[in-house]
């Protein structure tokens, strides 16, 4: 194991037991920035095949820029998107169901592979034949504004950028940080994505971790988005149904080869994570001295110590809490996880999905599990302290 070997007045400055508050950007650090330095293990790629390198350079500019710039009625998905490829697992507790949705029958035959460059000649291509013309029309039908337009028009300066990335096989997973305007206020807020891309640079699938309450919306839209607060709420889910949602398009992914490091790691988080939050009956996976939890949604990130007793009061009181890895993606030193927990409230099946984004150290040992979660539907969320659950 690393060894730990902080001066005491480098372990008060970088074992703070919980920080709260901080700008979104603290995140995307493990902690403070100088433990980069000190253990050398911040993020690792892993080495890209030519295929995740154009599904990586058309998220950073194309996808980037068509929700920057282009997001008027839409348009870009028009040409961008299959039909029916957008998710939204966060929002999935509050319809009482998963419902996967429908999955294109377009076939992905005959495509031909199409490098960054050209995905965006083909969409300034067809914006400049059709693209600003469809969406001067649905402009003019808009009136008063609504849908993307009127969110829009309600948040100006709405802009998104990327805080992490990792390329993964046919797959591209991003965190992106969300920031605009109130009454002149900056709010902020960070979602993940999954994105799906085919040969030809078209996204098959699309997966959000967005949570409604904190999204730049009308106030009506959040309001009815806001659902129940702690662990009180929430409607009885069809047992398995996330393994459906998550599971789209998969005949149509290409799965990546991976390092000895990277299986070693996706095992890790396929076995001992996992019996680490069903059991509890061994913390040995995590660092004793470095693991740190992150929740960005809450904004909140604190120590390995305060995690173990969160965890023990939360298995206290919802002793059948139950984890599942539905999919998980492994590059360089990072596995990233989709989840369902599940349990059983007066004797109703509940399961929420979550997302984690876990670091790991030279041994194998986790540092650091950055979580995206709803609290309004959280097994115990009521045993967090009230600075955790953002209330």
């Amino acid at each position: 194991m690393v060894e730990e070997w902080l001066t005491d007045e480098e372990k008060q400055a970088f074992k703070q037991e919980t920080t709260s508050g901080w700008a979104l950007d603290y995140f995307y650090h493990f902690d403070n920035a100088p433990l980069h330095f000190v253990y050398r293990d911040g993020v690792t790629h892993g080495e890209l095949t030519e295929l995740e390198k154009r599904n990586k350079t058309i998220t950073e500019t194309t996808w980037l820029d068509a929700y920057n710039y282009g997001c008027i009625a839409t348009i870009h998905n028009t040409y961008m998107f299959r039909k029916g490829c957008l998710q939204v697992p966060l929002q999935s507790f509050r319809q009482g169901a998963v419902q996967p949705g429908p999955i294109s029958e377009e076939s992905s035959e005959g495509r031909v592979y199409r490098t960054a460059d050209e995905v965006q000649a083909g969409l300034d291509a067809w914006m400049a034949a059709e693209g600003w013309q469809l969406m001067d029309d649905r402009r003019r039908n808009q009136a008063p504004a609504r849908n993307d337009w009127g969110i829009l028009l309600g948040a100006p300066d709405r802009t998104m950028r990327l805080g992490s990335f990792m390329a993964y096989g046919s797959q591209v997973i991003v965190e992106a940080i969300l920031t605009w305007s109130e009454g002149g206020v900056l709010k902020e807020t960070v979602f993940p994505d999954i994105l799906q891309y085919d040969v030809d640079g078209s996204i098959l699938n699309e997966r959000v971790y967005m949570d409604p309450v904190n999204w730049p919306s009308s106030p009506g839209t959040r309001a009815r988005s806001s659902g129940s607060q702690g662990d009180r709420g929430g409607e009885g889910q069809i047992k398995g149904g996330f393994e459906v949602f998550f599971n789209r398009y998969d005949d149509r992914k290409v799965e990546p080869a991976l390092t000895d490091l990277e299986k070693r790691n996706k095992g890790i988080i396929e076995g001992a994570w996992v019996d680490a939050y069903n059991n509890g009956l061994s913390r040995d996976i995590f660092h004793p001295d470095r693991y740190r939890v992150q929740l960005p949604l809450q904004k909140v990130s604190y120590s390995g110590e305060k995690s173990a007793e969160v965890e023990a009061a939360i298995k206290q009181a919802v002793p059948d809490r139950r984890l599942q890895v539905i999919q998980d993606y492994a590059r360089g030193n990072q596995v990233i996880a989709e989840c369902v927990i599940s349990w059983t409230k007066n004797g109703v099946y509940q399961e929420t999905p979550f997302i984690s984004f876990l670091l790991l150290d030279e041994d194998g040992l986790i540092v650091r599990d950055r979580a995206h979660l709803v609290m309004a539907h959280w097994p115990g969320a009521s045993q967090m302290p009230d600075s955790f659950t953002g209330q």
